[in-house]
Protein backbone atom coordinates (compact mmCIF):
# COMPACT_ATOMS: atom_id res chain seq x y z
CA UNK A 1 0.00 0.00 0.00
CA UNK A 2 0.89 3.62 -0.60
CA UNK A 3 1.16 6.27 2.31
CA UNK A 4 0.70 9.75 3.03
CA UNK A 5 3.13 12.72 4.81
CA UNK A 6 1.33 11.60 8.14
CA UNK A 7 3.50 8.43 7.78
CA UNK A 8 1.63 5.21 6.36
CA UNK A 9 3.54 2.45 4.87
CA UNK A 10 4.31 2.30 1.89
CA UNK A 11 4.61 -1.07 -0.28
CA UNK A 12 8.25 -2.39 -0.01
CA UNK A 13 9.78 -2.66 -3.54
CA UNK A 14 12.99 -4.81 -4.43
CA UNK A 15 14.91 -1.63 -4.54
CA UNK A 16 13.91 -1.01 -0.82
CA UNK A 17 14.64 -4.20 0.63
CA UNK A 18 17.83 -4.13 -0.64
CA UNK A 19 18.66 -0.65 0.39
CA UNK A 20 20.32 0.80 3.53
CA UNK A 21 18.14 0.33 6.97
CA UNK A 22 18.36 4.44 7.25
CA UNK A 23 17.11 4.73 3.23
CA UNK A 24 14.43 2.45 3.38
CA UNK A 25 13.15 3.96 6.13
CA UNK A 26 12.78 7.59 4.91
CA UNK A 27 11.42 5.38 1.73
CA UNK A 28 8.15 4.83 3.99
CA UNK A 29 7.03 8.45 4.46
CA UNK A 30 5.37 9.70 1.41
CA UNK A 31 6.05 13.59 0.21
CA UNK A 32 3.07 15.55 -1.74
CA UNK A 33 4.58 17.92 -3.74
CA UNK A 34 3.95 20.28 -6.72
CA UNK A 35 5.83 20.45 -9.85
CA UNK A 36 4.55 23.80 -11.93
CA UNK A 37 1.49 23.78 -9.79
CA UNK A 38 0.46 19.32 -10.96
CA UNK A 39 0.44 17.41 -7.79
CA UNK A 40 2.49 14.60 -7.36
CA UNK A 41 3.28 12.17 -4.29
CA UNK A 42 6.67 10.53 -4.11
CA UNK A 43 8.94 9.08 -1.82
CA UNK A 44 10.68 11.40 1.40
CA UNK A 45 14.28 10.68 -0.11
CA UNK A 46 13.13 11.17 -3.53
CA UNK A 47 15.25 13.71 -5.79
CA UNK A 48 13.47 16.57 -7.77
CA UNK A 49 14.96 15.03 -10.91
CA UNK A 50 13.82 11.82 -9.97
CA UNK A 51 10.04 12.94 -8.95
CA UNK A 52 9.69 14.94 -12.07
CA UNK A 53 10.36 11.96 -14.16
CA UNK A 54 6.98 10.46 -12.35
CA UNK A 55 5.29 13.06 -14.27
CA UNK A 56 7.22 12.22 -17.81
CA UNK A 57 8.71 16.01 -17.32
CA UNK A 58 12.31 15.69 -18.69
CA UNK A 59 14.80 17.75 -17.22
CA UNK A 60 18.20 18.07 -18.70
CA UNK A 61 20.74 15.90 -17.48
CA UNK A 62 24.61 15.70 -18.35
CA UNK A 63 26.20 15.06 -15.09
CA UNK A 64 24.12 12.28 -13.87
CA UNK A 65 23.94 8.59 -14.41
CA UNK A 66 20.74 6.56 -13.32
CA UNK A 67 22.16 3.92 -11.39
CA UNK A 68 25.76 2.68 -10.25
CA UNK A 69 28.14 1.29 -12.34
CA UNK A 70 29.27 -1.87 -10.45
CA UNK A 71 27.41 -4.40 -8.33
CA UNK A 72 26.31 -3.37 -5.09
CA UNK A 73 26.85 0.33 -5.67
CA UNK A 74 24.01 2.01 -3.43
CA UNK A 75 23.73 5.80 -5.37
CA UNK A 76 23.39 7.13 -8.56
CA UNK A 77 26.14 7.80 -10.16
CA UNK A 78 26.57 11.89 -10.36
CA UNK A 79 29.08 14.44 -10.54
CA UNK A 80 29.09 17.30 -7.96
CA UNK A 81 26.37 18.81 -10.03
CA UNK A 82 29.27 20.03 -12.48
CA UNK A 83 26.73 20.58 -16.13
CA UNK A 84 23.97 22.89 -13.98
CA UNK A 85 21.73 21.50 -16.76
CA UNK A 86 19.21 20.36 -14.66
CA UNK A 87 18.52 23.55 -12.84
CA UNK A 88 14.71 23.92 -11.44
CA UNK A 89 13.54 26.45 -9.04
CA UNK A 90 12.30 25.99 -5.69
CA UNK A 91 10.63 28.96 -3.54
CA UNK A 92 12.36 32.18 -5.04
CA UNK A 93 16.13 29.77 -4.89
CA UNK A 94 17.64 27.99 -8.17
CA UNK A 95 19.28 24.45 -7.47
CA UNK A 96 20.13 21.14 -9.26
CA UNK A 97 17.41 18.77 -9.50
CA UNK A 98 19.76 15.69 -9.62
CA UNK A 99 20.88 16.74 -6.05
CA UNK A 100 18.17 18.17 -4.47
CA UNK A 101 15.77 15.81 -2.67
CA UNK A 102 12.17 16.60 -2.40
CA UNK A 103 10.21 18.42 0.88
CA UNK A 104 6.79 18.11 1.95
CA UNK A 105 4.50 20.68 0.46
CA UNK A 106 7.86 21.76 -1.79
CA UNK A 107 6.47 23.64 -5.04
CA UNK A 108 8.81 23.12 -7.87
CA UNK A 109 9.36 25.27 -11.32
CA UNK A 110 10.61 23.27 -13.89
CA UNK A 111 9.24 24.35 -17.22
CA UNK A 112 9.15 28.12 -17.22
CA UNK A 113 10.32 30.65 -19.22
CA UNK A 114 12.76 31.86 -16.70
CA UNK A 115 14.74 28.08 -16.04
CA UNK A 116 14.46 27.44 -19.85
CA UNK A 117 16.91 30.30 -19.92
CA UNK A 118 19.42 29.05 -17.12
CA UNK A 119 19.54 25.72 -18.91
CA UNK A 120 19.92 27.43 -22.08
CA UNK A 121 23.20 29.57 -21.12
CA UNK A 122 24.24 26.21 -18.79
CA UNK A 123 24.33 24.40 -22.25
CA UNK A 124 26.04 27.29 -24.29
CA UNK A 125 28.64 27.61 -21.63
CA UNK A 126 29.44 23.63 -22.25
CA UNK A 127 29.66 24.71 -25.90
CA UNK A 128 31.73 27.17 -25.68
CA UNK A 129 34.18 25.01 -24.23
CA UNK A 130 33.20 22.36 -27.12
CA UNK A 131 35.88 21.13 -30.16
CA UNK A 132 34.28 18.64 -32.29
CA UNK A 133 31.11 18.68 -35.64
CA UNK A 134 27.98 16.77 -34.62
CA UNK A 135 27.10 16.42 -38.44
CA UNK A 136 30.20 16.92 -41.00
CA UNK A 137 30.72 19.39 -43.57
CA UNK A 138 30.16 18.25 -46.34
CA UNK A 139 26.22 17.49 -44.94
CA UNK A 140 25.92 21.13 -44.49
CA UNK A 141 26.81 21.59 -48.34
CA UNK A 142 24.40 19.27 -49.21
CA UNK A 143 20.80 21.20 -49.70
CA UNK A 144 19.07 17.30 -49.59
CA UNK A 145 21.11 17.07 -46.39
CA UNK A 146 22.26 13.40 -47.34
CA UNK A 147 24.08 11.21 -44.45
CA UNK A 148 27.17 11.19 -46.70
CA UNK A 149 29.50 9.69 -43.95
CA UNK A 150 26.96 7.09 -43.20
CA UNK A 151 26.84 5.99 -46.90
CA UNK A 152 30.34 5.75 -47.22
CA UNK A 153 30.54 3.66 -44.17
CA UNK A 154 28.31 1.05 -45.64
CA UNK A 155 29.69 1.43 -49.36
CA UNK A 156 32.76 0.76 -47.73
CA UNK A 157 31.70 -2.46 -45.60
CA UNK A 158 30.20 -3.47 -49.04
CA UNK A 159 26.70 -3.11 -47.52
CA UNK A 160 24.97 -1.42 -50.61
CA UNK A 161 21.32 -2.53 -49.64
CA UNK A 162 22.15 -0.20 -46.44
CA UNK A 163 24.33 2.15 -48.39
CA UNK A 164 20.54 2.55 -50.20
CA UNK A 165 18.31 3.13 -47.24
CA UNK A 166 20.60 5.85 -46.16
CA UNK A 167 20.62 7.53 -48.93
CA UNK A 168 16.56 7.26 -49.86
CA UNK A 169 16.59 8.96 -46.51
CA UNK A 170 17.08 12.43 -48.31
CA UNK A 171 16.98 11.50 -52.19
CA UNK A 172 15.36 8.66 -54.09
CA UNK A 173 16.57 9.58 -57.55
CA UNK A 174 20.46 9.08 -56.58
CA UNK A 175 21.52 7.83 -59.92
CA UNK A 176 20.39 10.55 -61.61
CA UNK A 177 22.13 13.07 -59.32
CA UNK A 178 24.79 11.05 -59.76
CA UNK A 179 25.31 11.91 -63.10
CA UNK A 180 24.25 15.70 -63.15
CA UNK A 181 24.56 16.92 -59.71
CA UNK A 182 27.73 20.07 -59.22
CA UNK A 183 28.87 18.12 -56.08
CA UNK A 184 28.51 21.24 -53.80
CA UNK A 185 28.83 18.75 -50.57
CA UNK A 186 32.58 17.85 -51.89
CA UNK A 187 33.55 21.85 -51.75
CA UNK A 188 33.30 21.47 -47.68
CA UNK A 189 34.73 17.90 -47.71
CA UNK A 190 37.93 17.94 -45.41
CA UNK A 191 40.19 15.70 -47.72
CA UNK A 192 40.24 18.53 -50.55
CA UNK A 193 42.86 19.82 -48.25
CA UNK A 194 45.01 16.70 -47.66
CA UNK A 195 44.86 15.96 -51.33
CA UNK A 196 41.20 15.72 -53.49
CA UNK A 197 37.75 15.57 -52.12
CA UNK A 198 36.00 12.15 -51.80
CA UNK A 199 34.04 11.21 -55.04
CA UNK A 200 30.84 11.82 -52.77
CA UNK A 201 28.45 12.14 -55.98
CA UNK A 202 29.94 9.21 -57.94
CA UNK A 203 29.66 7.06 -55.48
CA UNK A 204 25.99 8.05 -53.78
CA UNK A 205 25.45 7.47 -58.34
CA UNK A 206 27.01 4.22 -58.02
CA UNK A 207 24.63 3.09 -55.50
CA UNK A 208 22.04 4.10 -57.61
CA UNK A 209 22.55 2.65 -60.23
CA UNK A 210 23.28 -0.56 -58.52
CA UNK A 211 19.74 -0.59 -57.29
CA UNK A 212 18.46 -0.17 -60.45
CA UNK A 213 21.05 -2.73 -62.40
CA UNK A 214 19.71 -5.90 -59.47
CA UNK A 215 16.47 -4.50 -59.87
CA UNK A 216 16.28 -4.63 -63.38
CA UNK A 217 18.58 -8.21 -63.79
CA UNK A 218 17.02 -9.77 -60.66
CA UNK A 219 20.48 -11.02 -60.68
CA UNK A 220 20.85 -11.01 -56.67
CA UNK A 221 21.78 -14.73 -55.40
CA UNK A 222 21.14 -16.54 -52.50
CA UNK A 223 24.35 -15.74 -50.92
CA UNK A 224 23.49 -11.79 -51.65
CA UNK A 225 26.61 -11.60 -54.71
CA UNK A 226 25.88 -9.70 -57.73
CA UNK A 227 27.89 -10.51 -60.96
CA UNK A 228 28.69 -7.36 -62.92
CA UNK A 229 31.33 -6.42 -65.06
CA UNK A 230 33.84 -9.63 -63.59
CA UNK A 231 33.77 -7.93 -60.11
CA UNK A 232 31.30 -9.05 -56.97
CA UNK A 233 29.41 -6.36 -55.58
CA UNK A 234 27.63 -7.45 -52.38
CA UNK A 235 23.93 -6.58 -51.62
CA UNK A 236 23.54 -8.51 -48.44
CA UNK A 237 19.63 -9.50 -49.13
CA UNK A 238 18.10 -11.98 -50.84
CA UNK A 239 16.16 -10.03 -53.35
CA UNK A 240 16.64 -6.93 -55.94
CA UNK A 241 18.31 -3.87 -53.97
CA UNK A 242 15.60 -1.75 -53.67
CA UNK A 243 13.79 -0.67 -50.45
CA UNK A 244 10.85 -1.52 -49.46
CA UNK A 245 7.92 0.81 -49.30
CA UNK A 246 5.41 0.21 -47.31
CA UNK A 247 2.37 2.76 -47.16
CA UNK A 248 0.06 0.38 -48.52
CA UNK A 249 0.47 -1.82 -45.12
CA UNK A 250 -0.35 1.67 -43.27
CA UNK A 251 -2.23 4.03 -45.89
CA UNK A 252 -3.57 7.18 -43.89
CA UNK A 253 -6.98 7.26 -46.37
CA UNK A 254 -5.82 10.80 -47.67
CA UNK A 255 -5.38 11.85 -50.94
CA UNK A 256 -2.70 14.64 -51.96
CA UNK A 257 -2.82 16.21 -55.87
CA UNK A 258 0.97 16.83 -57.11
CA UNK A 259 0.68 19.26 -60.01
CA UNK A 260 4.34 18.54 -62.03
CA UNK A 261 6.41 15.65 -62.41
CA UNK A 262 9.69 17.20 -62.39
CA UNK A 263 12.50 16.67 -59.45
CA UNK A 264 10.22 18.13 -56.86
CA UNK A 265 6.89 16.81 -57.59
CA UNK A 266 8.80 13.20 -58.15
CA UNK A 267 10.40 13.40 -54.61
CA UNK A 268 7.18 14.34 -53.13
CA UNK A 269 5.28 12.11 -54.75
CA UNK A 270 7.90 9.42 -53.25
CA UNK A 271 8.15 10.74 -49.83
CA UNK A 272 4.37 11.21 -49.48
CA UNK A 273 3.71 7.43 -50.51
CA UNK A 274 6.33 6.10 -48.27
CA UNK A 275 3.96 8.19 -45.39
CA UNK A 276 0.94 6.18 -46.38
CA UNK A 277 -1.01 9.44 -48.99
CA UNK A 278 -2.61 8.26 -51.79
CA UNK A 279 -1.04 10.75 -54.66
CA UNK A 280 -2.04 11.31 -57.95
CA UNK A 281 0.79 13.60 -59.68
CA UNK A 282 -0.68 15.27 -62.72
CA UNK A 283 1.80 16.35 -65.77
CA UNK A 284 1.40 18.41 -68.89
CA UNK A 285 3.88 16.76 -70.93
CA UNK A 286 3.71 13.15 -72.31
CA UNK A 287 6.02 11.78 -69.22
CA UNK A 288 8.07 12.88 -66.32
CA UNK A 289 10.69 13.96 -65.49
CA UNK A 290 10.46 18.02 -66.14
CA UNK A 291 13.54 19.70 -66.44
CA UNK A 292 15.57 16.63 -65.82
CA UNK A 293 14.81 15.48 -70.01
CA UNK A 294 16.97 18.66 -70.96
CA UNK A 295 20.10 17.20 -69.06
CA UNK A 296 19.94 14.09 -70.95
CA UNK A 297 22.81 13.41 -73.21
CA UNK A 298 26.18 11.28 -72.43
CA UNK A 299 26.15 12.27 -68.97
CA UNK A 300 22.89 11.18 -68.49
CA UNK A 301 21.29 8.87 -70.28
CA UNK A 302 17.60 8.69 -70.99
CA UNK A 303 17.38 4.85 -70.01
CA UNK A 304 18.88 5.79 -66.59
CA UNK A 305 16.88 8.88 -66.20
CA UNK A 306 13.36 6.55 -67.39
CA UNK A 307 14.76 3.69 -65.18
CA UNK A 308 14.70 5.76 -62.10
CA UNK A 309 11.52 7.44 -62.85
CA UNK A 310 9.62 4.03 -62.63
CA UNK A 311 11.07 3.24 -59.46
CA UNK A 312 9.23 6.19 -58.32
CA UNK A 313 6.10 6.20 -60.42
CA UNK A 314 6.10 2.47 -59.79
CA UNK A 315 5.37 2.39 -55.92
CA UNK A 316 1.82 1.52 -54.54
CA UNK A 317 -0.01 4.74 -53.65
CA UNK A 318 1.57 6.78 -56.84
CA UNK A 319 -0.97 7.19 -60.14
CA UNK A 320 0.79 9.26 -63.01
CA UNK A 321 -1.78 11.20 -65.27
CA UNK A 322 0.57 12.27 -67.72
CA UNK A 323 -1.07 14.40 -70.99
CA UNK A 324 -3.15 16.19 -67.86
CA UNK A 325 -2.58 20.12 -67.52
CA UNK A 326 -3.83 21.68 -64.69
CA UNK A 327 -4.95 25.72 -65.90
CA UNK A 328 -4.03 27.16 -62.62
CA UNK A 329 -4.42 30.97 -64.13
CA UNK A 330 -7.97 30.71 -62.90
CA UNK A 331 -9.62 30.40 -59.34
CA UNK A 332 -11.92 28.22 -60.14
CA UNK A 333 -9.14 25.12 -61.09
CA UNK A 334 -7.45 25.17 -57.98
CA UNK A 335 -10.26 25.42 -56.00
CA UNK A 336 -11.77 22.34 -58.05
CA UNK A 337 -8.65 20.28 -57.50
CA UNK A 338 -8.30 21.65 -53.89
CA UNK A 339 -11.96 20.28 -53.14
CA UNK A 340 -11.17 16.57 -54.39
CA UNK A 341 -8.17 16.01 -52.24
CA UNK A 342 -7.29 16.82 -49.01
CA UNK A 343 -4.06 18.51 -50.37
CA UNK A 344 -2.37 20.14 -52.87
CA UNK A 345 0.90 20.91 -54.24
CA UNK A 346 2.23 22.64 -56.49
CA UNK A 347 5.58 21.67 -58.29
CA UNK A 348 5.27 22.72 -61.91
CA UNK A 349 8.95 24.12 -62.69
CA UNK A 350 7.77 27.73 -64.41
CA UNK A 351 4.42 29.79 -64.49
CA UNK A 352 3.39 32.90 -65.42
CA UNK A 353 3.43 34.98 -61.67
CA UNK A 354 0.36 36.82 -63.29
CA UNK A 355 -1.43 33.33 -63.47
CA UNK A 356 -0.89 32.80 -60.06
CA UNK A 357 -2.12 35.74 -58.64
CA UNK A 358 -5.50 35.28 -60.48
CA UNK A 359 -5.26 32.07 -58.95
CA UNK A 360 -5.75 34.48 -55.77
CA UNK A 361 -2.09 32.97 -54.62
CA UNK A 362 -0.29 36.08 -52.75
CA UNK A 363 3.17 36.39 -54.83
CA UNK A 364 6.01 38.75 -54.63
CA UNK A 365 9.01 40.06 -56.59
CA UNK A 366 10.57 36.75 -56.35
CA UNK A 367 7.51 34.43 -56.99
CA UNK A 368 5.27 32.34 -54.97
CA UNK A 369 5.25 33.45 -51.74
CA UNK A 370 5.09 30.46 -49.15
CA UNK A 371 5.37 29.89 -45.19
CA UNK A 372 9.04 30.06 -44.41
CA UNK A 373 10.06 26.27 -43.85
CA UNK A 374 6.45 25.35 -44.23
CA UNK A 375 5.73 25.39 -48.12
CA UNK A 376 2.27 26.40 -47.20
CA UNK A 377 0.24 29.26 -49.55
CA UNK A 378 -1.91 32.02 -48.86
CA UNK A 379 -5.20 29.31 -49.38
CA UNK A 380 -5.98 26.59 -46.96
CA UNK A 381 -4.42 23.00 -48.25
CA UNK A 382 -2.20 24.49 -50.93
CA UNK A 383 1.40 24.31 -50.60
CA UNK A 384 4.22 25.20 -53.31
CA UNK A 385 7.88 23.84 -54.31
CA UNK A 386 10.71 23.80 -56.56
CA UNK A 387 11.57 25.98 -59.02
CA UNK A 388 8.08 27.66 -59.00
CA UNK A 389 9.50 29.30 -55.97
CA UNK A 390 12.47 30.52 -57.80
CA UNK A 391 11.33 32.06 -60.94
CA UNK A 392 14.33 34.00 -61.49
CA UNK A 393 16.51 31.62 -62.17
CA UNK A 394 14.39 29.54 -64.35
CA UNK A 395 16.38 31.06 -67.13
CA UNK A 396 19.84 29.33 -65.39
CA UNK A 397 17.62 26.03 -65.16
CA UNK A 398 20.42 23.99 -66.64
CA UNK A 399 22.72 25.00 -63.56
CA UNK A 400 22.12 21.50 -61.37
CA UNK A 401 22.17 23.05 -58.18
CA UNK A 402 18.71 23.75 -58.79
CA UNK A 403 18.03 20.22 -59.04
CA UNK A 404 19.30 18.46 -56.13
CA UNK A 405 17.51 21.90 -54.48
CA UNK A 406 14.49 20.55 -56.07
CA UNK A 407 15.06 17.54 -54.46
CA UNK A 408 15.30 18.91 -51.16
CA UNK A 409 11.99 21.18 -51.46
CA UNK A 410 9.97 18.06 -52.67
CA UNK A 411 11.38 16.20 -49.78
CA UNK A 412 10.44 18.64 -47.17
CA UNK A 413 7.07 19.54 -48.86
CA UNK A 414 6.08 16.04 -48.34
CA UNK A 415 7.16 16.32 -44.75
CA UNK A 416 5.18 19.70 -44.03
CA UNK A 417 2.16 18.14 -45.69
CA UNK A 418 2.47 15.05 -43.60
CA UNK A 419 2.32 17.05 -40.52
CA UNK A 420 -0.88 19.37 -41.81
CA UNK A 421 -2.90 16.15 -42.39
CA UNK A 422 -1.79 13.83 -39.91
CA UNK A 423 -0.78 16.44 -36.62
CA UNK A 424 -3.36 19.28 -37.77
CA UNK A 425 -0.45 21.74 -37.58
CA UNK A 426 2.61 22.17 -39.49
CA UNK A 427 6.27 21.94 -38.10
CA UNK A 428 8.44 24.36 -39.95
CA UNK A 429 11.42 22.26 -41.64
CA UNK A 430 14.17 22.96 -38.74
CA UNK A 431 18.10 23.59 -40.18
CA UNK A 432 20.44 21.19 -39.11
CA UNK A 433 21.86 21.82 -35.81
CA UNK A 434 25.08 21.36 -35.08
CA UNK A 435 28.69 22.51 -33.47
CA UNK A 436 31.06 23.44 -36.35
CA UNK A 437 34.70 23.58 -36.38
CA UNK A 438 35.13 25.20 -39.50
CA UNK A 439 38.82 25.18 -40.41
CA UNK A 440 41.21 22.91 -38.99
CA UNK A 441 44.87 23.64 -38.71
CA UNK A 442 47.51 21.37 -39.51
CA UNK A 443 47.78 19.13 -36.47
CA UNK A 444 43.65 18.91 -35.31
CA UNK A 445 43.62 17.91 -39.88
CA UNK A 446 46.05 14.99 -39.08
CA UNK A 447 44.13 13.88 -36.33
CA UNK A 448 41.20 12.99 -38.32
CA UNK A 449 43.86 11.69 -41.01
CA UNK A 450 45.33 9.09 -38.87
CA UNK A 451 41.38 8.00 -37.76
CA UNK A 452 40.47 7.40 -41.52
CA UNK A 453 40.34 4.12 -42.94
CA UNK A 454 42.95 4.25 -45.63
CA UNK A 455 44.93 6.56 -43.47
CA UNK A 456 45.25 9.11 -45.93
CA UNK A 457 47.57 7.15 -48.49
CA UNK A 458 45.13 6.32 -50.55
CA UNK A 459 44.37 8.96 -53.45
CA UNK A 460 40.89 9.85 -55.39
CA UNK A 461 40.85 7.86 -58.41
CA UNK A 462 37.83 7.92 -61.45
CA UNK A 463 36.39 5.00 -62.76
CA UNK A 464 39.28 2.86 -64.56
CA UNK A 465 37.01 2.90 -67.83
CA UNK A 466 36.27 6.44 -67.62
CA UNK A 467 38.12 8.54 -70.38
CA UNK A 468 38.35 11.99 -69.44
CA UNK A 469 34.95 12.28 -68.63
CA UNK A 470 31.63 10.11 -67.29
CA UNK A 471 30.71 6.95 -68.95
CA UNK A 472 27.68 4.66 -68.48
CA UNK A 473 30.00 2.53 -66.55
CA UNK A 474 30.78 3.68 -62.81
CA UNK A 475 32.83 2.28 -60.17
CA UNK A 476 33.45 -1.59 -59.35
CA UNK A 477 32.48 -2.91 -56.15
CA UNK A 478 36.11 -3.09 -54.98
CA UNK A 479 36.47 0.38 -56.82
CA UNK A 480 33.62 1.85 -54.96
CA UNK A 481 34.79 0.47 -51.41
CA UNK A 482 38.11 1.67 -51.72
CA UNK A 483 37.20 5.10 -52.81
CA UNK A 484 34.42 5.00 -49.70
CA UNK A 485 37.21 4.58 -47.18
CA UNK A 486 39.11 8.24 -48.10
CA UNK A 487 36.33 9.27 -45.75
CA UNK A 488 37.92 11.16 -43.30
CA UNK A 489 33.99 11.04 -41.09
CA UNK A 490 34.69 13.76 -40.04
CA UNK A 491 31.09 13.37 -37.71
CA UNK A 492 30.61 12.57 -34.79
CA UNK A 493 29.99 8.47 -33.67
CA UNK A 494 28.23 9.37 -30.91
CA UNK A 495 25.53 11.33 -32.34
CA UNK A 496 22.61 9.03 -32.35
CA UNK A 497 22.72 9.11 -28.24
CA UNK A 498 24.25 12.77 -27.39
CA UNK A 499 22.62 14.68 -24.57
CA UNK A 500 24.35 17.84 -25.41
CA UNK A 501 23.18 17.44 -29.02
CA UNK A 502 19.31 16.85 -28.09
CA UNK A 503 19.33 19.22 -25.85
CA UNK A 504 21.15 21.59 -27.41
CA UNK A 505 18.46 21.29 -30.09
CA UNK A 506 15.60 21.19 -27.94
CA UNK A 507 16.45 24.49 -26.19
CA UNK A 508 17.71 26.60 -28.96
CA UNK A 509 21.02 26.97 -27.17
CA UNK A 510 24.00 28.88 -29.66
CA UNK A 511 25.77 25.97 -31.26
CA UNK A 512 29.15 28.19 -30.81
CA UNK A 513 28.55 29.17 -27.14
CA UNK A 514 29.08 32.64 -28.59
CA UNK A 515 26.48 34.35 -26.80
CA UNK A 516 27.81 33.48 -23.18
CA UNK A 517 31.52 33.44 -24.34
CA UNK A 518 31.72 36.20 -26.68
CA UNK A 519 32.78 35.57 -30.51
CA UNK A 520 36.23 36.37 -29.73
CA UNK A 521 36.36 33.59 -27.04
CA UNK A 522 39.25 31.24 -28.57
CA UNK A 523 38.12 27.72 -30.02
CA UNK A 524 39.46 25.09 -28.09
CA UNK A 525 41.12 22.45 -30.20
CA UNK A 526 40.33 19.34 -31.18
CA UNK A 527 42.39 15.93 -29.72
CA UNK A 528 41.71 12.25 -29.88
CA UNK A 529 43.30 9.45 -27.50
CA UNK A 530 43.27 5.77 -28.29
CA UNK A 531 43.15 2.96 -26.01
CA UNK A 532 41.14 0.09 -25.03
CA UNK A 533 39.04 -0.01 -28.04
CA UNK A 534 38.05 3.11 -26.79
CA UNK A 535 38.07 6.71 -28.59
CA UNK A 536 38.42 9.52 -26.23
CA UNK A 537 38.44 13.52 -27.32
CA UNK A 538 39.33 15.54 -24.57
CA UNK A 539 38.19 18.31 -26.60
CA UNK A 540 34.62 17.39 -26.71
CA UNK A 541 34.57 16.37 -22.55
CA UNK A 542 32.40 18.54 -20.39
CA UNK A 543 34.75 17.58 -17.11
CA UNK A 544 31.65 16.06 -15.69
CA UNK A 545 33.81 13.51 -13.43
CA UNK A 546 31.30 10.19 -14.33
CA UNK A 547 34.45 8.73 -16.34
CA UNK A 548 36.48 9.07 -13.30
CA UNK A 549 34.12 7.51 -10.76
CA UNK A 550 33.86 4.81 -13.07
CA UNK A 551 37.38 4.01 -12.88
CA UNK A 552 37.53 4.93 -9.03
CA UNK A 553 34.73 2.80 -8.36
CA UNK A 554 36.86 -0.07 -10.70
CA UNK A 555 39.45 0.17 -8.35
CA UNK A 556 41.79 0.71 -11.00
CA UNK A 557 45.28 1.13 -9.84
CA UNK A 558 46.04 4.67 -12.43
CA UNK A 559 42.71 5.56 -13.55
CA UNK A 560 41.30 8.76 -15.36
CA UNK A 561 41.48 12.35 -12.92
CA UNK A 562 40.82 16.06 -12.98
CA UNK A 563 44.40 17.53 -14.13
CA UNK A 564 44.64 21.25 -13.77
CA UNK A 565 42.42 24.09 -12.52
CA UNK A 566 39.51 26.25 -13.25
CA UNK A 567 38.62 26.84 -16.96
CA UNK A 568 42.07 25.10 -18.13
CA UNK A 569 41.00 21.53 -16.16
CA UNK A 570 41.19 18.66 -18.23
CA UNK A 571 39.92 14.17 -17.60
CA UNK A 572 42.79 12.66 -18.03
CA UNK A 573 45.42 9.93 -17.18
CA UNK A 574 47.50 10.57 -14.31
CA UNK A 575 51.19 10.52 -14.40
CA UNK A 576 51.20 11.30 -17.68
CA UNK A 577 50.54 7.36 -18.67
CA UNK A 578 48.48 6.49 -21.39
CA UNK A 579 44.86 5.37 -22.15
CA UNK A 580 45.78 1.71 -21.92
CA UNK A 581 47.30 1.86 -18.43
CA UNK A 582 44.32 4.11 -17.24
CA UNK A 583 41.46 1.83 -18.40
CA UNK A 584 43.03 -1.43 -17.90
CA UNK A 585 40.10 -3.15 -15.93
CA UNK A 586 37.57 -0.50 -17.04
Amino acid sequence: MTGDASGAIAEPSLGMVLMPLHRRFLFRIMYKILIDDVETTVPAGTTVLEAARTLGIDIPTLCFHDGGFHKGAEEPACAPTTCQVCLVGIDGRVVPACATRVENGMRIESETDGIKRLRRAALELLLSDHAGDCFAPCQFGCPARLDIPGMMRAIRAGDHAEALRIVHETIPIPAILGRICPAPCEKLCRRKDIDAPVAICRLKGFIGETALRTARDGAVKRDGAVERDGAVERARKDGPLVPEIDGESRTTGKRVAIVGAGATGLTAAHYLARFGFRVELFEQADGAGGRLREQTGDRLPESLLDAEIETILGQPGITFRPNTPVRWGNADVLREIRERFDAVLLAGGSCDVNALKQSGLDCGEKGLLVGPGTYTTSRNGIFAAGTLLRPNALPNARSNVLVVRSVADGREAAESIHSHLVDNRIHPVEPLWSVRMKKLDKTELNAFVETAPDRGMRPRCEPKNAAGGYTADGYTADEASEQASRCLHCDCPGQSDCRLLHYGRAYRANPSGESVAGKTAERPRMRLLHGQGILFEPSKCIKCGLCVRITQQRREPIGLTLIGRGFGVEIGVPFGRSLNEGLGRS
